[in-house]
């Protein structure tokens, strides 16, 4: 009974500690997409109209300021993106990668909201 409780108590504490989103949108577009931490290494991404076409991007490096963000893309082979967020100011940046098509890097803000 007391693996049990410490189980489930270890389990509500960890999901609060990162339950996190991120509110982003890049300068000159209307683009706005929110990253929500699902679990400790993987972040949901939905669109302003609540859409996921690519659902899910893998925590690739996180330190107090900054995370690293990087999505692949089932209907373009050998594409991906990065994407990278400044926790403390909320800068945002992203590159879309692909071995047929150059790309240029894409700026923005966004809000932080913690839970």
């Amino acid at each position: 009974m007391t693996k049990l409780l410490l189980t489930f108590i270890l389990s509500l504490f960890s999901s609060s500690v990162f339950a996190e989103s991120y509110f982003c949108g890049t300068t000159g577009t209307d683009s706005k997409v929110i990253y929500e931490r699902s679990h400790s290494d993987v972040f949901r991404r939905t669109d302003e109209n609540g859409y996921r076409d690519f659902p899910f991007e893998k925590l690739v490096y996180e330190s107090d300021e900054s995370i690293y963000l990087m999505g692949s893309f089932q209907d373009f082979p050998s594409s991906g993106s990065l994407k990278i967020i400044n926790k403390r100011t909320g800068d945002y940046a992203v590159i879309f990668l692909s071995t047929a098509v150059a790309t240029e890097p894409y700026y923005g803000d966004c809000l932080i909201k913690d839970e």
